[in-house]
């Protein structure tokens, strides 16, 4: 009996002291990743992130942005924040839910910071993707996501007809949030932050498509025309444009498709592309040549909407000399969402598919995307090759993700 005792008392002892590194850890642990197996740059930067919401000034299209910025945070607060949807006007009025702190005042002193413009995808919102968004910005980036009016959640539902003019907008768009930046940096709240010699493009879906054309990519108006009527429109760009190419022709200062592409509309000022699941159809097989960023693509080997075929041969076919491709297997289109919990709506109204997964574990995914995402510009805009080393032949492998190299 006195042996059984002693054995209780010994193991009580053992889970005390366990308890207690367990807690001391806990309490001296910086923050990580949204999983404690991130991988370096998987795990949140050194900057507190702050968060606040602006409108770009044009007067052809204001357009509504949340920016994401390294912050001061000098009484410890937890960063969080809810952040509103209010759109489409159908719909009540609804939250998502961030790891930032809403109009924190800027670090300035560390600054200035290298510029990201992040473009959602069609029918989506500029808040559908704020892991990423609000990563970067702790890894010494400000972050800047627009609203692509004409291309919003706000417009679900309207005639496919009255969207064909996002082809020519949408690129325009990250050049007028380029512009932007540079006049918040000169003067205000933002005075001091941006470092608008080094900028990147990035973004998800048809937001993949905006970047790569901000960065040079040419549509081929003619080709997909063409490519529409071999599938019978079962495309998604197909329904956009059929019916309207003279009138995307037009805007684009032409008296009707051309044979060859459509002019470029490319930004000499972005210096390197995220494209995420980008949609590559519209750019045929030579639209991407003109593209000669160092390009980081992401994509999920499963996506029903991208087809992963389609990633990649747009993929090869670009003319940048630095170019890498992370594949996801068995990642779907969603993968570079927010979660249903960060984002309970889209669950709610029936889009799970976007913000959950069928076999990825959603936060593993985002600190996997999170690490090469933040490791690429890292390396491409601040020129750290201790980032660059992600890339490197021999780097760390992942289960269920191949890096490869153009």
């Amino acid at each position: 009996m006195k042996h059984k005792i002693f054995s209780g008392i010994v193991l009580l002892a053992l889970l005390l002291l366990v308890s207690a590194a367990i807690a001391q850890e806990e309490e001296e642990a910086p923050r990580t990743g949204f999983r404690p197996d991130a991988p370096t740059y998987g795990v949140r930067g050194p900057h507190p992130v702050g968060t606040m919401d602006m409108v770009v000034n044009d007067a052809e299209r204001p357009l509504p942005v949340t920016i994401w910025y390294p912050a001061l945070n000098p009484e410890g607060l937890v960063e969080e924040h809810t952040y509103p949807v209010n759109y489409p006007p159908s719909f009540p009025p609804l939250e998502a839910y961030g790891m930032a702190l809403f109009e924190a005042d800027p670090d300035t002193e560390s600054g200035p910071y290298p510029l990201v413009v992040w473009s959602h995808g069609f029918g989506s919102i500029r808040v559908g993707s704020t892991f990423f968004g609000e990563h970067l910005a702790s890894w010494g980036f400000v972050v800047i996501a627009p609203d692509h009016l004409g291309m919003t959640a706000s417009e679900l539902g309207s005639d496919p007809g009255t969207f064909y003019p996002m082809y020519y907008n949408s690129p325009r768009d990250v050049s007028l949030v380029i512009d932007f930046a540079e006049t918040i940096n000169a003067d205000g709240v933002m005075a001091g932050m941006v470092d608008t010699e080094h900028i990147a493009a990035t973004g998800h879906s048809s937001g993949g498509f905006i970047a790569l054309q901000a960065g040079g990519a040419q549509l081929d108006l003619a080709g997909l025309l063409e490519f529409c009527e071999d599938v019978g429109g079962a495309s998604f760009d197909c329904p956009y444009v059929t019916s309207n190419a003279e009138e995307l022709a037009a805007l684009y200062g032409l008296s009707g498709v051309p044979d060859d592409l459509l002019p470029s509309l490319g930004d000499d000022r972005i210096d390197a592309l995220i494209p995420l699941a980008p949609d590559q159809v519209f750019f045929g097989e030579t639209g991407l040549n003109n593209v000669t960023q160092p390009t980081l693509y992401m994509a999920g080997v499963s996506d029903m909407s991208v087809p992963i075929e389609d990633i990649r041969a747009g993929f090869a076919s670009l003319g940048s000399e630095t170019a890498y491709r992370v594949e996801f297997d068995y990642g779907g289109h969603g993968l570079f969402q927010d979660t249903c919990e960060t984002f309970p709506a889209m669950a709610a109204f029936g889009f799970y598919d976007l913000c959950a997964e069928k076999v990825w574990d959603k936060l593993r995914a985002h600190d996997l995307i999170n690490h090469h995402g933040t490791a690429f510009l890292l390396w491409q805009l601040k020129g750290d090759q201790d980032a660059a080393a992600v890339f490197a032949e021999g780097a760390d492998i992942f289960p269920g993700v191949e890096v490869i190299v153009k």
